[in-house]
């Protein structure tokens, strides 16, 4: 039997072989006829797989959008029925993180090149070939830290007209902001926006933090924040002026002495309050300073906090509750000018007298030290009135124009001479009789 099986194959093995191979050759002409070699090109985009690995290792991915971006073109080649039946959702195009040893980079950023893989259905790889226009790309990591930033406050609008911001309270004041070391660096404050256009009243919100660099770039979106919501409370209170009274002068100064200015540090505070509060205080009056037998300057200081703080007022910024009052107090002199008659005007007529006035008038003017003798004889002026004058007056009234800071100690005459004519008269009568003298000596010749 085992003869016989043998005597079947082996006889006639050449022409056998030949028929097999036969066979195998029309099976694969009619495989091409009936389901033919294609070739077929997909777009499909990148994706980013196990990027959990680098952050177990603190380290994140700075690029991940631009490869996101990335389109790249899936070539196949293989059999139509294999080809066609493939969908562009059963096909990936991805870069796997978790081939990648962080620890092996240091501290700093780092870019790096990695390979990009395709993924088709279970089965189907082995049967097509595939090529991609794009094979690699390159990747940048940085190592993740954290850092606390003070939360600030920009304001939006304007308020009501006379009223203004009184105090800003955030919960929390400050926030943990998380990402990659590079763009940290870049991070130049942390901001919540408040709308306070034409308000009057307090505003209250929860707002969410904006984080800019120093360009005002917002990196908001490169980074994370520990919360998204900051309690944010502004206080907004009616802003207005009060006036500070100049306070009473007591008693007098020395003898020979003089009060020459009275200074005050403010005039008038700018305060803020509820409505109510600013309306019931319109000025502050400040108790009476003494100066009695002073011979230097007398300085006194108020504190008004007590008197805004019973009214629930407080100060806006720049402006002290502490007020100053200086009277100053400076010495008189005395001193005697002789002024040129040229200085002052003649006023008034009288027809019947011709007046010559001395040179000079002596006036006494006392005054304080540093302005009496900074005063000139051209400074004093006045005018003298010659009406009802008569040849039995010797002096003129001479009324002196004022002078501020000065006193005038006592009435003011400057000599004078009047001519009424009578002398001329006496003068023409002797002539006349000498006259007549000589004529009745010649009479009698």
């Amino acid at each position: 039997m085992g003869n016989k099986i043998r005597e079947i194959i082996t006889k006639n093995i050449i022409w056998k072989i030949v028929a097999i191979a036969l066979a195998v050759v029309l099976w694969f002409i009619a495989v091409n006829i009936e389901n033919p070699i294609k070739n077929r090109t997909i777009l499909l985009s990148l994706e980013i797989r196990n990027e959990h690995v680098l952050e177990e290792h603190g380290m994140t991915l700075l690029n991940a959008d631009n490869i996101l971006q990335h389109r790249i073109t899936l070539r196949l080649r293989g059999q139509t029925r294999t080809v066609d039946a493939l969908r562009t959702e059963d096909l990936s195009l991805f870069i796997d993180l978790g081939t990648i040893h962080p620890s092996n980079f240091g501290n700093s950023q780092r870019v790096i090149t990695t390979r990009i893989f395709a993924e088709f259905p279970s089965g189907v790889e082995q049967s097509i070939e595939h090529t991609l226009s794009l094979t690699e790309v390159e990747i940048v990591l940085d190592f993740i830290d954290s850092r606390e930033f003070d939360v600030g406050v920009r304001l939006l609008g304007e308020l009501e007209e006379g009223h203004i911001v009184r105090n800003i309270a955030l919960e929390p004041n400050t926030v943990t902001v998380s990402g990659a070391n590079s763009i940290l660096n870049r991070v130049n404050e942390v901001v919540v926006y408040a709308d306070i256009s034409d308000l009057n009243y307090d505003f209250v919100a929860n707002l969410t933090p904006t984080i800019y660099d120093i360009n005002n770039q917002n990196l908001t979106n490169l980074l994370s924040i520990d919360t998204n919501e900051i309690f944010s409370e502004i206080q907004i209170r009616r802003l207005s002026e009060i006036a500070i009274l100049q306070p009473m002068i007591s008693g007098h100064v020395a003898s020979g002495y003089t009060i020459s200015n009275i200074t005050m540090s403010q005039h008038y505070v700018e305060v803020y309050g509820h409505d109510e509060d600013i309306l019931a205080l319109s000025r502050i009056s400040l108790a009476p300073i003494s100066v009695s037998n002073a011979r230097t300057t007398v300085t006194a200081e108020y504190d008004i906090t007590h008197i805004l703080e019973e009214y629930g007022l407080s100060l806006k910024e720049g402006f002290s509750p502490i007020i100053e009052v200086r009277v100053i107090v400076e010495s008189e002199v005395t001193r005697t000018f002789n002024v040129p008659i040229e200085n002052f005007i003649i006023v008034g007529e009288n027809p019947y007298v011709d007046v010559i006035f001395n040179d000079y008038v002596e006036v006494r003017l006392r005054g304080r030290n540093n302005e009496i003798f900074a005063l000139n004889e051209s400074d004093i002026t006045g005018s003298i009135d010659i009406s009802g004058l008569s040849s039995e007056d010797h002096e003129a009234l001479v009324v002196l124009n004022p002078i501020a800071g000065m006193t005038q100690i006592s009435n003011v005459y400057v000599g004078i001479f009047i001519d009424d004519g009578s002398e001329n008269l006496e003068e023409d009568t002797e002539t006349e009789d000498i006259d007549n003298n000589e004529e009745i000596e010649d009479v009698e010749e």
